[in-house]
């Protein structure tokens, strides 16, 4: 009886270890400003196929950087968020609220344990008030996984001014703005791909004529 009370408590202790949100700072070479983060482990456990096996927590981070701005961050050590340069989603929920969903984007080096949730101010307007933070994310040939945080007691102080606020919304903005225009103009070059096979096409053209053709049609237009 003894042992299992142990036991218990132990368990108890190593839950609410694993609950606790981690503080620390950093030196930012290049600025000679503060890093800060807060991160905080999953409450639960996820177990993917090979070859990523093993049970394995999420993580949290939160950041505040001198030149990157403010961040929230989920990683895995073991898998790959279905996320690619087009962007992403996740859906989140803070304690018994309805699901938000939220985009995210992959790391500037494509890290496939990593993705940076967008519009970090209404994330943690959301997260501050909460005692309990669920996550869905898509996994790599792993389907969709929900991670549980007990972000309750976080003591994040939130230095940022109202234009670090300003240049956090421009620069998600320019982020949207470049996915868009990205997008925008690979439909203009399937447009005019299609135009020039068209025309290909009506002029009875094969090989290296239509070869030579497309070409040229996909320059001129």
């Amino acid at each position: 009886m003894r042992r299992l009370a142990l036991l218990v408590i132990f368990t108890a202790a190593c839950g609410s270890a694993l609950a606790a949100w981690d503080y620390r700072d950093e030196k930012d070479e290049m600025s000679g400003g503060t890093i800060k983060w807060a991160t905080i482990d999953s409450s639960n456990q996820v177990t993917f196929g090979s070859p990523y096996g093993g049970p394995q927590h999420a993580t949290l981070h939160l950041r505040i950087h001198p030149r990157r701005g403010r961040n929230a961050i989920l990683s895995v050590k073991r898998g790959q968020f279905l996320c690619h340069s087009d962007s992403c989603s996740v859906l989140v929920r803070f304690d018994d609220g309805k699901p938000v969903r939220f985009s995210a984007v992959e790391p500037a080096d494509h890290s496939s344990e990593y993705i940076f949730i967008q519009n970090y101010a209404r994330f943690f307007s959301g997260l501050k008030g909460a005692t309990i933070l669920r996550v869905e994310a898509n996994f790599f040939h792993q389907g969709a996984h929900i991670f549980e945080f007990n972000v309750g007691g976080l003591r994040w102080k939130e230095s940022a001014t109202k234009k670090a606020q300003r240049e956090d919304v421009a620069r998600e903005t320019e982020t949207n703005d470049t996915g868009a225009t990205d997008r925008l103009r690979q439909k203009a070059q399937q447009e005019r791909m299609r135009s020039c096979s068209k025309d290909a096409s009506d002029n009875k053209l094969t090989g290296d004529e239509r070869k030579k053709f497309m070409s040229d049609c996909m320059r001129a237009k």
